[in-house]
């Protein structure tokens, strides 16, 4: 792979927003909530952090695993501590309508591990540093290994509709036409089944990649749609 293609890949999989990266509820507790109960509902969620509301849901702060030695274990606290006294405040958030690359940089801007995320300033998950880049290794690979492996011409016309779905999903995100293309371009690319169904596969690979990269193209003769939340 080019490293301008793998550049627009990285490119597109941050330019998903961040509530889509959001696999379940947060995780939260009181700030009078004791250490020992925190970190029972963590393992038990198999958590690396616990956000601290309060009664009204409004965020205090965050405990995540990376604070427990300096924070909890060498200053020897007891476990019946308050994890308001422990925890971080102040602490960042983001919205969810937000980029995933806006994410990693305010992560790196702030140095945390962990964001908060917030729609229309209610509390609804957290992402992780390690959240986005699981992200990004594997969302466009899945679908680009899925065409490699594609054996007939029914599973690459499965294939064929996630790339128009993507296509879609990406544009609509406000993604630029020209790295777009360059995708569908490079998807189309991949090799095909030998036999006697090489030809109907990559006519059908080719009518799918066609389809997407006419809608890349549609993408820059319009106006880009406007950023709007979940």
């Amino acid at each position: 792979m080019s490293d301008a293609l793998q550049q627009d890949l990285t490119e597109l999989a941050l330019d998903i927003r961040v509530g889509q990266l959001i696999r379940k509820g947060p995780l939260s507790c009181l700030p009078s909530t004791s250490l020992k109960q925190a970190f029972e509902a963590m393992d038990a969620a198999k958590a690396g952090s616990m956000l601290v509301c309060d009664e009204s849901g409004a965020l205090q702060g965050i405990l995540t695993r990376y604070d427990l030695i300096s924070r909890v274990i060498l200053p020897q606290r007891s476990l019946a501590t308050p994890i308001e006294e422990v925890m971080s405040t102040g602490i960042q958030t983001i919205e969810a309508d937000r980029g995933a690359l806006e994410a990693m940089l305010m992560m790196a801007r702030h140095r945390v591990r962990h964001l908060p995320v917030l729609q229309h300033g209610f509390l609804v998950g957290l992402i992780s540093e390690s959240d986005l880049v699981s992200f990004q290794r594997s969302s466009l690979r899945i679908l680009s290994a899925s065409i490699e492996q594609a054996e007939s011409l029914a599973a690459l016309k499965v294939c064929s509709q996630e790339v128009l779905r993507l296509a879609r999903r990406l544009l609509a995100q406000g993604v630029a036409a020209t790295s777009l293309a360059r995708l569908v371009s490079h998807l189309n690319g991949q090799p095909h089944p030998q036999g006697d169904q090489a030809h109907r596969v990559s006519d059908e690979r080719s009518a799918g990649a066609a389809a997407a990269v006419g809608l890349a193209g549609a993408g820059l003769r319009g106006p880009r749609r406007a950023d709007c939340g979940d």
